[in-house]
């Protein structure tokens, strides 16, 4: 039985070529802000920045030409921005993207319906989840359309983005651009706004929970804790399915029925349980979960991830001092000293004697940052650093 409710409106933009990137930031800030030709420049600017500091590092002109003769390490060619691109993007409103993995949103994972956003990523697509108007908002531009997201799904939803191995980022800073720029329907630039339709049943629980949550802060947490348990059970007990987790490609909730938690829970269960659809996603698990690699004699380099896993997987560049550009690509788990021994092998210099880069001039030193791992310092999906001599 489906309940009236109301609807809201929310700026929304379909799917066009490998414009993901594009989608994504403009349905974060609600409005059509940016375009393809503007993130370009961002990339190209990124580019050129990387090109200064080689000057600054006097590279050959052998290293100059290398340079200049490679692709860009901000944007593929079938359009795809690296997350740089969109930070840069996003600065110009004072937005930040913190991996979700990073010790500085441990408490999102608790309570993530008190965020802002989220900007997800997998393979070559980004998307964005907002709340919009105190409520959950899917804005992936491969759906027909936006959709709701209760707030308990949100947090089985992000979990289960994480096991389809997503990079998510937690975004903050946004204002109110939503009533600033609400239109009524029609078309703005290359997307449009669509009323989105709130089940009376989740506005009664949203007004519930804001009650109980006054009267016993901790009652969402247990109904949240107790969501997660069975979902973390289902996972434990589909441990022996050679394909336990759901499609990359599933990112629509299901509808529910009046907003009842039980049938909530059950439709969790039983999204953690789906199988999936693309046997890459399995390999690509299978291989986060092996044992750690014994070291080689000659370096301590994990083995490079095969070519057709792409999941959890960066593409990293670096930089060399005389201006070479080497790449490979690592886990996203793999800790940021791993690179330095990568680093050091490809460009013959003792580990200590000198220090990454990433665009624009962020320093990474080894003491400080040797055992965040790639995704904790959002170095995904790719990423170029600049190798400097101390």
């Amino acid at each position: 039985m489906t309940s009236s409710g109301s609807e809201i409106l929310v700026y929304w933009e379909k799917q066009v070529a490998g414009l993901c990137g594009v989608h994504c930031i403009n349905t974060l800030l609600q409005g059509s802000i940016f375009t393809e030709v503007d993130l370009m420049h961002i990339a190209r600017d990124l580019d050129e920045r990387e090109r200064q500091q080689m000057m600054a590092m006097g590279s050959s002109e052998e290293g100059f030409l290398r340079f200049m003769a490679e692709e860009s390490g901000n944007v593929a060619d079938d359009g795809n921005y690296s997350v740089q691109v969109l930070q840069e993007a996003l600065k110009v409103w004072d937005v930040t993207l913190t991996p979700l993995a990073s010790p500085e949103v441990t408490s999102t994972r608790e309570r993530p319906e008190l965020e802002e956003a989220f900007i997800c990523h997998f393979e070559a697509h980004w998307f964005t989840i907002r709340k919009v108007r105190g409520h959950w908002i899917n804005l992936n531009s491969l759906l027909e359309r936006p959709t709701w997201l209760s707030p308990l799904y949100l947090s089985v939803f992000l979990r289960t983005l994480e096991a389809q191995q997503y990079t998510i980022f937690v975004a903050r800073g946004l204002t109110s651009r939503v009533d600033a720029l609400r239109g009524s329907g029609t078309e703005s630039g290359r997307g449009q706004w669509l009323p989105v339709s709130i089940p009376e049943s989740a506005r009664s629980a949203t007004q519930r929970r804001a009650v109980d949550d006054a009267e016993d802060p901790t009652s969402f947490l247990e109904a949240d804790a107790e969501l997660q348990s069975a979902l973390e059970a289902s996972l434990l007990s589909s441990a022996s399915d050679p394909h336990p987790h759901p499609s990359p490609n599933r990112t629509t909730a299901p509808e529910l029925d009046e907003g009842d938690d039980d049938d909530e829970l059950a439709q969790a269960i039983a999204l953690s349980t789906a199988s999936p659809e693309d046997d890459e996603l399995a390999a690509a698990l299978a291989l986060s979960m092996q044992a750690p690699t014994p070291a080689s004699p000659h370096h301590h380099l994990p083995p490079e991830p095969p070519a057709d896993v792409v999941a959890g997987v960066s593409r990293i560049a670096v930089r060399l001092p005389d201006g070479e550009r080497v790449t490979r690509r690592f886990l996203d788990s793999t800790p940021l000293r791993v690179l330095y021994e990568f680093a050091s092998l490809r460009g013959a210099l003792p580990m200590d004697a000198f220090t990454l880069y990433a665009p624009p001039s962020e320093r990474y030193a080894l003491a400080e940052y040797g055992e965040s791992t790639l995704l904790e310092l959002g170095f995904v999906p790719s990423l170029c650093l600049t190798m400097r001599r101390n």
